[in-house]
């Protein structure tokens, strides 16, 4: 999205399985090779909390970005856990 006047300027329709986080860096480097800017930071949503996309994103060699993301939560383990009693 413009900055400046909010409007869209690119999005990628994915297939239904499509890896939206992944697409995240394409997304980026397609707004700045467009509109000549240096991208710094990104929000995106829990798609992009992976270890893989949260280093290309921001490796310092590459686009070198700020990534605010919420963490996944963590799947309740129904064995092993400290508050289960016997």
């Amino acid at each position: 999205m413009d900055a400046d006047s909010q409007i869209i300027t690119a999005l990628n329709v994915l297939p239904a399985n499509g890896d939206e986080g992944g697409d995240a860096a394409h997304l980026i480097q397609q707004e700045e090779t467009a509109h000549g800017n240096d991208v710094e930071a990104v929000s995106i949503d829990g798609a992009g909390y992976r270890g893989t996309v949260l280093r290309e994103l921001t490796d310092p060699d590459g686009l070198n970005l700020q990534v605010f993301t919420p963490p996944t939560e963590r799947m309740p383990l129904p064995m092993f856990g400290s508050s289960n009693s016997r």
